[in-house]
């Protein structure tokens, strides 16, 4: 058994051998990998950041799709994209340039989590909790444990030269925070639920780089739905960023 750090718990996994993995361009061999339930997981397996410290994670969210290759390899040059640097702590990609409201952030890109989540430092920075709407929600882990989540609208998430407007963010002090060294600061996982807003993310560990190529060009603000019955709006600062 050996430790295992989720979203929602910190708790002992069984380990199995695997001879060989292969993932894009890249073979492992002799892996000792955690056992996991494929119904809490909803799949046969993950992927774990230990495994692309070298590579490029290119998500296609246009066309559902997801594709791994060497990051030393250039950069395929898109249009409309949105460069935003990091830096990388214990093979997770940190962006620097990321405002709430005002409020400097550490933003992870979390491909494993559905809705974004913050911490409550960043909580406490952004809501007026006498005037703030808050939900209370459950979310749950790989291992099926359920944490409790308090969901609030901010105003302005800034990524780069992007700006999102009218944004859903759930807030609770979850163990990645802790794990990436981010627990003491305002802090903020980025879920799918925020990446969906982009046609392409592309997330270089070589070159510590996160690529956000826009949905559309032909519109200075475009509405997209991060969550049901919440409609957020996104526009680009940078006259480059909607060019074909």
């Amino acid at each position: 058994p050996k430790t295992l750090n989720t979203m929602t718990e910190k708790t002992v996994a069984d380990q199995v051998l695997v001879d060989e993995l292969a993932l894009g361009p890249t073979t492992f061999h002799t892996l000792e990998l955690p056992v996991l339930v494929d119904s809490d997981i909803g799949a046969d397996g993950m992927v774990g950041l230990d495994a692309l410290v070298e590579q490029r994670l290119m998500l296609d969210f246009e066309n559902r799709t997801i594709a791994v290759d060497d990051g030393r390899t250039p950069q395929s040059v898109l249009d409309g994209v949105i460069v935003v640097s990091a830096r990388l702590y214990k093979s997770q990609l940190i962006l620097t340039e990321v405002e709430a409201r005002g409020v400097s952030v550490d933003a992870v890109v979390d491909t494993g989590t559905e809705i974004s989540i913050g911490n409550t430092a960043l909580r406490d920075k952004l809501l007026n909790r006498k005037t703030d709407m808050i939900e209370r929600i459950e979310i749950r882990g790989v291992t099926g444990e359920v944490a409790e989540v308090y969901l609030a609208t901010i105003p302005e998430l800034k990524l780069g030269s992007v700006t999102l407007r009218n944004i859903p963010i759930a807030f609770a002090d979850l163990p990645p925070f802790e794990i990436f060294g981010i627990a003491d600061k305002p802090s903020l996982l980025l879920g799918t639920d925020l990446l969906e807003a982009f046609r392409r993310v592309s997330l270089d560990f070589h070159e510590r780089k996160v690529r956000f190529q826009l949905k559309e060009c032909d519109r200075k603000t475009i509405r997209v739905r991060t969550m049901p019955n919440i409609a957020s709006r996104l526009a680009a600062n940078q006259s480059t960023a909607c060019e074909r």
